[in-house]
């Protein structure tokens, strides 16, 4: 059974452990491998920007005056309640770059 799936990581172990891997790699001298896995940071955080893109270009290019409802809990797959650390959590990142767009 897979589980239901968000933009991005969804919390901060696999982006924490892929920058360990980043790191690991650096210091042992393997440059390239190091990329390919900044790389798998960067198109995760390309995949939230173009969610959130797509969501404020339906409501028309502005989140002014607009509700938008954002969850700030995920259910962990035991099904315990776990709350996600703000600064890795999708949410998070949509709602600074909806206010990033605001202020445009």
């Amino acid at each position: 059974k897979f589980l239901n799936a968000s933009v991005g990581f969804g919390g901060s172990c696999f982006q924490k452990d892929i920058l360990n891997l980043v790191y690991i790699c650096e210091t042992l001298g393997l440059q390239k491998v190091a990329d390919y896995w900044r790389m798998v940071i960067d198109i995760n955080d390309y995949q939230k920007q173009r969610y959130v893109e797509r969501v404020i270009s339906g409501m028309f290019n502005t989140v002014s005056n607009k509700k938008i409802a954002v969850s700030s809990m995920q259910l962990d797959w035991p099904g315990q309640l776990l709350t996600v650390c703000h600064r890795v959590y999708a949410g998070h990142f949509f709602i600074e770059y909806s206010l990033s767009c605001r202020k445009r």
